[in-house]
């Protein structure tokens, strides 16, 4: 198969879909993307910064709100310190 067309049978192959606009769906991909670039190691200033990034997210529910849901969702991910093992 030539480079450039792509391979339906490719499990691999990027595949956009347009999803419905429901109650809540905005939330919820924001939701979502904070989730995986947290998992990926960004701090939470970083992923902020990616949402000030002319995103709709951030210009429909503004900086307060989207910092709010960022420390919401990247606190999920943190782990407790480990205690030192006594000798």
């Amino acid at each position: 198969m030539p480079y450039d067309d792509p391979d339906v049978t490719d499990p691999m192959e990027f595949v956009g879909h347009a999803l419905p606009d429901q109650p809540g769906g905005m939330e919820r991909m924001a939701e979502d993307m904070i989730d995986e670039y947290v998992r990926f190691g960004f701090d939470e200033a970083r992923i902020l910064t990616m949402f000030r990034d002319p995103f709709a997210v951030w210009r429909a529910k503004g900086d307060a709100w989207c910092a709010a849901l960022v420390g919401e969702v990247a606190s999920r991910w943190r782990r407790p310190p480990v205690a030192a093992a006594k000798e």
